[in-house]
């Protein structure tokens, strides 16, 4: 069952995974949405919203995380009419698991993070779809500057010149991940027409094949 969530603000020590970190490992060793997970992200420190308005702030930021990576890697962000497209994707999630209209899960910071996650399994296929937007961490900022250093030199510049972004595939034994990660410049602020209201997003698809799939 679907329920709206929220993670609390908690001084983190220097060697304590990020909230990054720790959610893409969730959606990574996931299979779908149940108890399990509920609590892994509990213990992670995620918790429900104290309010409505915390709510609609959340959907904010996570527009902005999906108007980063909610799209093909190879296609630049349509500032004009992107926004907006992407506020309506966010909203459409917290609807629907506000009313229990689908298996998602929407989850928030009051002055943060937020998570969408979305189940879109079947019987022969465990698909776990999140959707983040918050914080990174030093490890995100070194792969993203990394990756786009790696481009400069095989003569390969930014899809779009107001964003960082850098994608991984892995496969093995029945499993995938599909992850992307990106940010956005400073330049973005006057793209926008705002500043952003995060600073990362990452998207992450983990497929698993069931044992018992043909």
């Amino acid at each position: 069952m679907a329920s709206l969530l929220t993670i609390g603000t908690q001084e983190a020590r220097a060697d304590a995974p990020s909230l990054i970190s720790k959610t893409a490992e969730i959606c990574k060793a996931s299979e779908g949405i149940d108890l399990s997970v509920a609590q892994a992200l509990v213990d992670a420190g995620w918790s429900r919203p104290a309010s409505n308005d915390v709510a609609v702030l959340a959907v904010e930021r996570l527009a902005d995380g999906l108007l980063l990576v909610d799209r093909n890697a190879e296609d630049a962000i349509d500032w004009t009419n992107g926004p907006d497209q992407a506020l309506e994707r966010a909203l459409k999630l917290l609807v629907a698991d506000a009313e229990d209209l689908a298996d998602i899960v929407f989850l928030t910071a009051s002055d943060e993070a937020s998570l969408a996650l979305l189940n879109r399994s079947t019987e022969t296929l465990a698909e776990l779809r999140c959707y983040y937007a918050g914080p990174g961490d030093e490890d995100t900022v070194e792969i993203l500057n990394t990756m786009e250093a790696l481009d400069a030199r095989s003569g390969s510049g930014r899809v779009d010149p107001h964003v960082q972004m850098f994608t991984v595939q892995t496969q093995s034994d029945g499993a995938a991940t599909f992850y992307q990660a990106a940010r956005f410049d400073s330049s973005a602020t006057e793209a926008l027409g705002r500043e952003p209201r995060v600073a990362f997003a990452f998207s992450q698809v983990s497929l698993l094949q069931k044992p018992d799939a043909p």
